[in-house]
């Protein structure tokens, strides 16, 4: 896909970049601010906060329907469940990637195949 296509289905099921860098940044802003053990905090789950951050941008400036956003959030929610197993109190058996249709649900109700990323 040529890069000004991808961009403009980006624009499409992603919104504005703009306010999405907004969001995002101001998002990662407040977690560090406000919470008291960021810096106590393993990296893997940081990392998986600031992704979320970007994907709940993606989601409230652009189409809160495009399921690829929520499927991205729950990914990074069970990478960071996983770093807890390694570190912390979890399950010892390691969690799985959470399985969830790989496709978009239409406002019908069907789900048609995922778009190239």
């Amino acid at each position: 896909m040529m890069t000004q296509a991808l961009l403009d289905t980006r624009q499409r099921t992603h919104g504005s970049f703009a306010r999405n860098a907004l969001l995002a940044q101001t998002l990662r802003a407040l977690f560090r601010a406000e919470a008291e053990n960021w810096e106590a905090m393993p990296v893997e789950h940081c990392e998986a906060l600031d992704m979320i951050a970007c994907k709940l941008s993606r989601i409230l400036s652009g189409q809160s329907a495009h399921a690829d956003h929520f499927i991205d959030i729950a990914g990074y929610a069970t990478l960071a469940a996983r770093a807890c197993a390694v570190g912390g109190d979890s399950p010892s058996d390691p969690l799985p990637l959470v399985s969830l249709p790989s496709g978009i649900m239409d406002a019908t109700g069907q789900w048609h195949n995922r778009m190239d990323s």
